[in-house]
């Protein structure tokens, strides 16, 4: 056999000249066909009564059934590409005469192919006489079959199926073409599959360029869950969506953000599919609640125990996977080896460690089975006739103590040191004087968790108990409780189920989850990290609401009602839901008129007919998984005589709850209280409705004015005058013509303070006082705001906001994190800090007309050393641990600034905007 892929197979070229030797007319009939992709019945009777005309039909049937056919069934058959390429090599031979004729009755017969079947032959044609057939000929024929595979459409994924088939069948001269390459990785990025193997030497980059070609933004829904990570093609309602190149596969590579060796897990996620990847979780903490180590490692663990006392070089952690493997890890998180499931045993249960981390024991169908970690080999066990059904090492030291299923039970602990009950309380026995009770210990209430616990701890000094519950928080007590029975709260960003003592009075807890980081194959990344905060710190406030985006869009006048004006709305909420708009207010509907009932915009159901026709928006809505608000004026509602009466908005409310709407927007700039009050309460009766307050004024409202028992008990409160306690705008003071030099923003956090939990905030823009490139810049600060932002549906395709909104969508910081204030060195220079797990971001404001150059503090926002990376331009900008960081912020611009840790666990990573959706930049903001 040759070693060059360019020269014929040697072996079957001998072949055929042997068998040319014994059959020659079976031979030369194989060469008549040999510059056909296939060869049907009527071609191969066509072709012998035409070449070999004093041949019998028993040569048909002769070369149906010989090795010069790779496959054949019942209507055609094929030559093996081998023999094939021989075979033109001995036709060429041959006289032109009669080639020509050969390659004119090939083509007659297929004149009606398939394209790509007419091209391969033109293909094999050109290589039957290689000096007549330019490289130039070649190129383009395959150029143009490249072209057409990487079209989008149904049809090119059927052209991509076939040519795969037959570019692999191409001479090998003809192979080792460039395009032909691309074909065939075109062809399999197409299809889903891996392309076939390459047998010529290529640049390293060949295959991921050409793979390019076929490859575009995929939008994937990525959730972080308690328990790992969860992939939807595509993006499931509620997910972060990230974009990822691919087609009909998208790979990726997932990183656990607690790894100690960043070790990537491949997925494969395809189109109408969901995956899971869950990460088990183990931390050390010292006795201070300090982080100590992390590591974590793929996949659910049915079972894990760690040695609280290991000895050097043995094992501290063992996890129990789903899948039957015991996986090792060593004091300092590094792998210790792993224990694999062998084929066709029965499931493992009950994982023990030895005290000291050098025994592991493990039921297996009835079985004990024991290993010694320190020397890699089985130990026996001792066990009766019973089966086995649990095993455990005596804390205390000891051999293997094994729990049989016909044996009776040992006695159980009679006084169990600590314990907790399903409605979460901890009890713990303490050792009590014989005068306050006859026993000699008592139990005492050491306090009660939130939850149901899943597992306790005692300290080796009975000082503390510990309790975990499988959420993010680890709770600690001390023993004998203080009076208020108040625990230490360590906060995690993992959720915690189990969690061990160590003898230093600290604490190893284990879980799944935490931050992962995902990269495509186009090198973009994204740092992933769950919502670990409780949700329940948001009150009564829907979960949809929480740092949700709200475009306002007016109703179509009384004229265009019907379909054709509802149609550009409708339209436009599939493209604003990728954007990152979670929400579409509509209105405003007006209740004034003769006192009896509200405007013919807005009936009540007593009088349905003239109700506007939401359904189509509500519909359309649901289907991109929008909600809707109506916008409602009640500036014309009074407790006075002759007013409107309140009886009628809170029926037509209702009738429009009923219908599914999300909820509403109250606006005027004097309501009722009572109004409010009833209008909330009739919300509270439907899931998942919000109620917020618009008070359009342009007057500045004092803090005192805030906190009155109406506005407090609303869901949402937003107002211009007293809703944005991060910016209070110079410009919507005034309704002066004269623009002012600078929209001063003014921290005010006394008004999030006086707001209390129940209210989350919302910040509407102006409609009146600010130029274009002003309302921009307002949309642009209020992106960064803790609460939701209500910004107008036109500005959301305006630069910057189209970028910032695709950036805040894929960072948790911006939607659901704190917020922290800084004092910058500039004081026209707004800054804060968005923090969400291990999401730090940094956003700043320069209202003033000129470039600005502030300055903070790298402790302020990282733990040390590291780097900012500016979200809306990518940018880097080096952070040291201590001094300050000169950071310029242009004219009417806004900054966002995530920083990036120096560990390795952590790359640096980008979250990019859609292909089609502008890029953010500081300087976008300015006219």
């Amino acid at each position: 056999m040759t070693t060059n892929p360019e020269a014929p197979d040697e072996e079957m070229t001998a072949f055929v000249e042997q068998l040319a030797q014994l059959r020659p007319e079976l031979v030369r009939l194989a060469e008549c066909l040999c510059l056909a992709a296939d060869v049907e019945r009527p071609l191969l009777r066509r072709v012998r009564l035409r070449f070999l005309p004093q041949s019998s039909s028993g040569l048909e049937a002769e070369l149906w059934f010989s090795p010069l056919v790779e496959a054949a069934g019942e209507h055609s058959l094929q030559l093996d590409p081998a023999a094939a390429t021989a075979l033109r090599r001995r036709l060429a031979r041959q006289s032109r005469g009669h080639v020509e004729a050969v390659w004119a009755c090939t083509r007659h017969a297929h004149a009606g192919a398939p394209a790509v079947t007419r091209w391969f032959e033109d293909l094999l044609w050109a290589d039957v006489f290689p000096t007549a057939a330019s490289a130039g000929q070649v190129a383009r024929q395959l150029r143009r079959v490249l072209s057409a595979v990487g079209t989008a459409g149904e049809a090119a994924d059927e052209l991509g199926r076939w040519a795969l088939h037959y570019v692999s069948r191409l001479p090998p001269r003809l192979l080792r073409h460039e395009d032909a390459r691309r074909i065939q990785v075109v062809s399999s990025e197409r299809l889903g599959l891996e392309p076939p193997p390459d047998p010529f030497p290529r640049l390293a980059d060949t295959d991921h360029e050409a793979g390019a070609l076929v490859r575009h933004a995929v939008p994937v829904g990525v959730s972080a869950r308690s328990d790992g990570l969860v992939l939807s093609r595509p993006p499931a309602p509620g997910t972060r969506t990230m974009l990822a190149a691919g087609g009909r596969k998208v790979r990726l590579e997932v990183v656990s953000g607690h790894a100690r060796v960043p070790e990537p897990v491949r997925l494969e996620v395809w189109e109408d599919q969901s995956l899971r990847l869950c990460f088990v979780v183990v931390e050390r903490l010292g006795p201070d609640g300090q982080r100590v180590m992390t590591f974590a490692h793929p996949g659910t663990a049915a079972e894990v125990v760690v040695t609280v006392s290991p000895s050097a070089g043995a094992v501290h952690f063992a996890a129990l996977l789903s899948e039957g493997t015991i996986v090792l890890h060593g004091p300092d998180g590094a792998s210790a080896g792993r224990v694999p499931a062998e084929a066709a045993t029965a499931p493992r249960s009950s994982l023990a460690l030895s005290p000291e981390g050098s025994l592991l024991a493990w039921i297996e169908d009835g079985t004990a089975r024991q290993r010694d970690l320190t020397m890699g080999r089985e130990v026996p066990v001792e066990q009766t006739g019973h089966v086995a059904v649990g095993c455990h090492y005596p804390a205390d030291g000891g051999g293997l103590v094994l729990t049989y299923e016909q044996a009776d039970d040992p006695d159980p602990e009679p006084y169990p040191s600590v314990w907790a009950t399903d409605q979460g309380e901890i009890w713990a026995r303490t050792e009590a004087g014989d005068d306050e009770v006859p026993d000699p210990v008592a139990p005492l209430l050491v306090g009660r968790a939130p939850w149901q616990v899943t597992s306790l701890a005692l300290s080796s000094d009975g000082r503390a108990v510990a309790a975990v519950g499988g959420d993010t928080r680890l709770f600690r007590w001390a023993l004998p409780p203080d009076g208020e029975r108040v625990p230490r709260q360590i906060r995690l960003d993992f959720c915690a189920d189990r969690v061990f003592a160590h003898p230093d009075g600290g604490w190893t807890v284990a879980g799944s989850g935490g931050p992962v980081t995902l990269t495509t194959e186009d090198g973009d990344r994204y740092f992933v990290t769950p919502d670990t905060e409780g949700l329940a710190v948001a009150g009564d406030i829907a979960l949809w609401a929480r740092g949700c985006v709200v475009a306002v869009a007016s109703w179509p006048s009384a004229d265009d009602t019907g379909k054709s004006g509802l149609r550009p709305l409708v339209d436009r909420l599939e493209a604003a839901r990728e954007h990152g708009v979670g929400c579409l207010a509509v209105g405003p509907f007006v209740f004034a008129g003769d006192g009896h009932r509200p405007c013919d915009a807005l009936r009540p159901p007593s009088d349905r007919e003239g109700v506007p026709d939401l359904a189509p928006l509500l519909t359309r809505a649901g289907r991109y998984g929008q909600r809707v608000l109506a916008d409602i004026d009640l500036t014309a509602i009074a407790d006075g005589p002759g007013d409107p009466p309140m009886a009628g908005v809170l029926d037509s409310v209702r009738w429009w709850l009923d219908h599914g709407l999300d909820g509403v927007r109250v606006l005027g700039r004097s309501v009722p209280q009572g109004l409010l009050t009833d209008l909330r309460h009739l919300l509270d009766g439907y899931d998942e409705r919000v109620l917020m307050r618009v008070e359009e004024t342009l007057e500045f409202t004092s803090v005192a004015a805030l906190p009155s028992p109406a506005e407090s008990s609303c869901h949402v409160v937003a107002s211009p005058a007293f809703t944005h306690p991060f910016l209070v705008w110079a410009e919507a003071l005034s309704v002066s013509t004269s623009a002012p030099d600078t929209l001063r923003p003014v921290a005010a956090l006394s008004l999030l303070k006086a707001a209390g939990p129940d209210v989350q905030w919302g910040y509407p823009v102006p409609t009146h006082g600010l130029t274009e490139d002003r309302r921009r810049f307002m949309a642009a600060v209020l992106l960064g705001l803790p609460g939701c932002p209500m910004l107008p549906l036109d500005v959301l395709w305006e630069a910057p906001v189209a970028g910032m909104l695709a950036v805040r969508r894929d960072h948790l910081a911006l939607t659901h994190g704190s917020t922290r204030f800084l004092d910058p060195e500039t004081p026209s220079v707004s800054a804060l800090v968005r923090e969400h797990g291990d999401e730090r971001v940094l956003c700043l404001a320069n209202g003033t007309q000129r470039s600005e150059t502030t300055w903070v503090r790298g402790e302020d926002f990282g733990d040390g050393m590291g780097q900012l990376l500016d979200l809306l331009d990518g940018s880097l900008t080096e952070c040291p641990a201590d001094g300050l960081i000169p950071l310029t912020v242009e004219a009417c611009g806004v900054r966002w600034l995530q920083w990036l840790p120096p560990d390795p666990r952590h790359p640096r990573l980008f979250a990019p905007p859609a292909a089609n959706t502008p890029r953010a930049r500081a300087s976008d903001v300015r006219e």
